[in-house]
């Protein structure tokens, strides 16, 4: 989601560089990484833990589960 972020960045006129990483990023201003981090979040409790908090949300979205409409009973039950 680099993209996503810097079309945040430009509307919001914010001079940033963005470096791609991945694992425990929350840890990452902690540790001299970066003064600020963009992350997926569900419930937020990793980054209170981490001494962070959210400033804004850039993006809300969830996660379906999408069927095929020709599946039989069978299938479906299944799934």
């Amino acid at each position: 989601y680099p993209v996503i972020l810097q079309e945040y960045l430009d509307k919001h006129n914010i001079n940033a560089e963005i470096h791609e990483i991945s694992g425990s990023v929350e840890i990452a201003p902690g540790i001299g990484l970066a003064e600020a981090i963009c992350d997926l979040v569900s419930s937020g409790s990793t980054l209170l833990t981490n001494g962070l908090k959210e400033v804004d949300t850039i993006l809300q979205s969830q996660a379906v589960l999408i069927r095929n409409q020709s599946m039989n009973a069978e299938q479906e039950q299944i799934l």
